[in-house]
């Protein structure tokens, strides 16, 4: 009979860095709920556990390189980003937002966010709150998620959320 081992090292054989990946990006997204997270891997073994995630409403992705992310999405022949929206002019946002700060706050946010915004009122409402800080009340946050539906910016359908942020 052999002895266990007790190494400080006990992980190890061909899933070792899967178990590791996967346990940090849980600790990861305990610590920031509202973060969205890319594997790098051509491992299509993470598929799972991103769509697990998903179903938690933790936005996360798997991309095969750091080229192949969404955000690193090759030009199209105009020179945009394919699938990315026209960047927003200041006065499209400024106008918007009628003046809030914070709705000017949360606007800039969600369109920097491209196809990585929140999918469900409930996430959406949480980032908002860590956008604007811990000093909002929840009542602002509320108002501020009403605002949003009210000006078409944001349409429940079901469950989930579509943007139709301005340009």
């Amino acid at each position: 009979m052999s002895e266990p081992n007790t190494s400080s090292s006990t992980c190890l054989g061909k899933n070792a860095l899967d178990f590791h990946l996967a346990y940090f990006l849980g600790a990861l997204a305990t610590t920031d709920p509202a973060g969205y997270f890319h594997l790098i891997s051509k491992d299509t073994g993470f598929d799972p556990l991103v769509q697990y995630l998903a179903s938690k409403e933790i936005l996360a992705s798997r991309s095969e390189s750091i080229e192949d992310m969404p955000c690193f999405e090759r030009p199209a022949g105009n020179g945009a980003l394919q699938g990315a929206e026209p960047a927003p002019t200041v006065s499209a946002i400024d106008a918007a937002a009628n003046g809030d700060p914070l709705m000017k706050l949360v606007l800039d946010d969600l369109i920097k966010r491209r196809s990585a915004k929140p999918r469900t009122p409930k996430t959406l409402k949480s980032t908002m709150q860590a956008r604007c800080g811990s000093e909002v009340s929840a009542d602002r946050i509320e108002a501020l998620y009403t605002a949003l539906v009210e000006r078409g910016y944001v349409r429940v359908e079901g469950t989930k959320l579509n943007y139709a942020l301005p340009r």
